[in-house]
């Protein structure tokens, strides 16, 4: 079985400024992956190509085996992704979102589903007793991951996230995927990522590997 993730020589540019440049790493079933640096360093460009949202200008990067730049749309069921600032309905309540975003992902079984991921996510007392929109920023953000683990991906993109709540949600879910976190102190991370790389203007400047921690 390939990574879950391989990036080769990537690159985006904005006119004359190359966000990120040469970019490549690879990401085995299962590990963690700290994508560090300060605001501008290129993390969320580097997110926004891998989950489509953006085209890379140069370079590969493909998913489970399928090229992120084929358009094969098989590759959305290989990955779940929290953008910054990720766009959720406020009217809803978290179970009534995850229940409709089940079923435009075409998970199986969508209800009961969207119960374990509001329970691998601590949300279970505030599924059906709140709208989003009444949620506080940290809950809201696990309302996104929740989202992103629905149908339960070989991969997590994970941009704005806090990192301190992933190891708990981790540790609920059956199967753990490959998780791509991004973030500005590698401290947060350093307990459960088994690799880290630092950026600096799309570049990478550290890429560090950790023995993996029991």
């Amino acid at each position: 079985m390939g990574p879950a993730l391989e990036v080769k020589d990537l690159c985006r540019g904005f006119g004359s400024r190359r966000a990120i440049e040469n970019l490549g790493f690879s990401l085995g079933h299962g590990e963690i992956l700290g994508l560090v640096g300060p605001s501008g360093a290129g993390k969320t460009v580097t997110l926004r190509i891998l989950s489509g949202i953006l085209e890379g200008t140069s370079g590969t990067a493909s998913i489970c085996g399928i090229s992120v730049a084929s358009g094969n749309r098989k590759i959305y069921e290989h990955f779940g992704s929290v953008a910054e600032n990720h766009p959720l309905p406020g009217h809803l309540n978290p179970f009534e979102y995850l229940q409709l975003r089940a079923c435009l992902k075409k998970v199986r079984d969508g209800r009961r589903e969207a119960t374990c991921a509001l329970q691998a996510c601590g949300l279970l007392r505030y599924g059906k007793r709140y709208r989003i929109g009444q949620l506080s920023h940290g809950h809201r953000q696990l309302v996104a991951l929740a989202d992103a683990i629905l149908g339960r991906p070989s991969l997590l993109l994970l941009d704005g996230l806090e990192p301190r709540q992933l190891p708990a949600v981790l540790g609920e879910l059956p199967i753990r995927p490959a998780v791509l976190v991004s973030g500005r102190n590698a401290a947060e991370m350093a307990d459960f990522c088994q690799k880290t790389i630092f950026l600096d203007r799309g570049r990478v400047v550290v890429d560090e590997k950790r023995e993996q921690r029991n």
